[in-house]
């Protein structure tokens, strides 16, 4: 279990724990009302890998988490968009079928808007990444940006 430690100036000291094992963490940098980070799991159970939005409040130090269902696969890599606090991509490792073969894929997705518990991410558009082979990462925070105002300007 990974566990988050986070440590105030005052010594407030909070934790959290994942059910499942993790390598990706970012902050949601388009939220600048409060800190807030999003972890991504990486379990061999593909369907059961989650996004932990973590909240840590400033002024107690208590943290409140949200959980979003990320059933494509282990997360190797996450980004937050810069502009939009509800949308992020990731780059995970899924199974491809019917040949059975692990290959690495990128999606954009955004939190949708729920009171249930661990409710599925909203997927806005997947990236073929199949040409660039195994070696491929979320995009940079202006990467990003570019993809989304493009997104908004062709669902328009």
């Amino acid at each position: 279990d990974l566990k988050f430690v986070m440590e105030e100036e005052n010594n407030l000291i909070s934790l959290y724990g994942l059910e499942f094992p993790s390598r990706a963490v970012s902050a949601q940098v388009a939220e600048t009302d409060v800190v807030r980070f999003l972890v991504g799991t990486q379990t061999l159970k593909l369907a059961n890998n989650q996004v932990h939005l973590v909240e840590l409040n400033d002024d107690t130090g208590a943290v409140n988490t949200k959980v979003y269902q990320h059933g494509d696969g282990e997360i190797w890599s996450l980004t937050s968009s810069p502009s939009d606090a509800q949308v992020l991509s990731t780059c995970y490792n899924t199974i491809q079928y019917p040949e059975g073969n692990c290959v690495m894929r990128t999606a954009l997705w955004r939190l949708p808007e729920s009171d249930d518990d661990c409710v599925a991410l909203e997927r806005l558009c997947s990236f073929d990444t199949e040409p660039h082979g195994e070696n491929i990462k979320v995009f940079d925070k202006l990467t990003l940006q570019f993809i989304l105002s493009l997104f908004k300007s062709l669902s328009t």
